[in-house]
């Protein structure tokens, strides 16, 4: 997740809770890329690892999360193992990679297929949004600017035949670096190539 120090205040604000607290709902969150058994398996070891390694919320930071049902005790009575709580679905959303804004465009702006060399086509975007959120946010530094150029090069990209993977490797890669240059290169060439009559 993606979240900022004033994001973290601002949660903290508006829920009325601590920052421990907000660190253990955090590691309650499940990793969406990941299967719904590996995603709570992750949890669990980060839910353990916090208890043992970081220190225990006090039982009134616990019930206090538990009596506002922000996470659900799954413990038998009188136990607290970190394992057995889980964050309230109904508080997913403020907690979660908001996948609304930059993610989204790029799944929209991106063609929804590709060509290679042959001409086969090939599906370009195989996954969600929520799969390439966090990775393409970073790659950015999360920048409107960033964000604009990236648009305005897919749209470069796909005038001129130059989307030659996947979404998901095009975050990976970055890709949008190479069309930047391929765009300077054409620019380039095109000016080089002119007769001056």
């Amino acid at each position: 997740m993606l979240y900022t120090v004033k994001d973290d205040i601002r949660l903290c604000r508006e829920l009325k809770i601590s920052i421990r607290q907000l660190t253990f709902i955090k590691i309650l969150m499940r990793n969406p890329a990941l299967s719904t058994a590996d995603a709570r398996k992750e949890c669990w070891k980060l839910a353990l690892e916090f208890q043992h390694e970081v220190g225990e919320l006090s039982s009134e930071e616990l019930n206090d999360l538990s009596s506002r049902e922000i996470i659900i005790n799954h413990n038998d009575r009188g136990t607290s193992n970190y394992d057995y709580f889980e964050l309230n679905p109904k508080y997913v959303s403020k907690f979660s990679l908001k996948v609304m804004g930059y993610p989204r465009e790029l799944m929209d702006a991106y063609p929804d297929f590709f060509y290679d060399a042959k001409g086969t086509r090939y599906v370009a975007k195989g996954i969600t949004e929520a799969e390439i959120a966090e990775d393409y946010i970073k790659a950015i530094g999360n920048s409107d600017e960033e964000h604009n150029k990236v648009l305005t090069d897919i749209k470069w990209a796909i005038e001129n035949g130059a989307i030659v993977m996947g979404i998901k490797k095009f975050v990976g890669a970055k890709y949008w670096l190479s069309v930047r240059a391929l765009k300077t290169t054409v620019s380039i060439k095109g000016s080089t190539n002119a007769t001056v009559v």
